[in-house]
């Protein structure tokens, strides 16, 4: 395993060079207050959303997530607007409340300069920076792929992909923690071993 210089290995990653995270349900509990923030948006424009669609839709991309609630109703502004809508009232919740951290965010802080760590999500750029500002964790990943990157998102295996390459490793030599079937699926097709934190062991 890569370590820092003197670092000692992490006997639980052990055969892993790398550690690419997921970021809503796997290292935060985020997924309440972003559910509460296109309830907000969707209002400002007079629409309802369907909160068992958006539920279904967890790992999405914003962009499809903002399709789907749409369902094909007419907002009178631009999804652009309305996902910059949504961002800032999710920005707002982040600051007053906070966001949760769940089991799996105690491995960043001890693999921080030990192991080369990643942040693979499908959220958006601003969103990833809310969140790791609001946790103080702005140099805590050594790679962060997100949502407005020009690649196709989970369940294609090319967030994952493009994380190994930057950090200059081969696929299989990283460990991806998820929690979503669509998460599972990529890096399951990007050849990297996974760990469902929905269910705590390796699949």
């Amino acid at each position: 395993m890569m370590t820092a210089a003197g670092a000692q290995p992490v006997p639980a990653l052990s055969g892993c060079a790398a550690v690419l995270f997921d970021l809503d349900g796997t290292i935060v509990d985020s997924q309440p207050l972003h559910e509460a923030a296109y309830v907000e948006a969707l209002a400002s424009v007079g629409l309802p959303v369907d909160r068992a669609c958006y539920r279904a839709a967890h790992g999405l991309r914003f962009d499809a997530m903002i399709g789907m609630l749409l369902a094909g109703r007419d907002p009178g502004v631009p999804p652009d607007e309305l996902h910059a809508r949504k961002a800032a009232a999710f920005s707002r919740l982040v600051e007053r409340d906070g966001v949760p951290v769940l089991p799996a965010a105690h491995l960043v802080p001890l693999l921080s300069g030990r192991v080369p760590t990643a942040l693979v999500t499908s959220a958006s750029e601003a969103t990833v920076a809310v969140i790791l500002r609001r946790l103080g964790w702005h140099e805590a990943f050594d790679v962060v792929i997100h949502g407005d990157e020009p690649i196709d998102a989970k369940p294609c295996p090319a967030p994952f992909l493009e994380a190994a390459r930057r950090l200059a490793l081969m696929p299989d030599e990283c460990l991806v923690f998820e929690d979503s079937d669509l998460g599972v699926a990529a890096a399951r097709a990007a050849g990297m071993p996974v760990i469902d934190v929905r269910r705590s062991t390796q699949r």
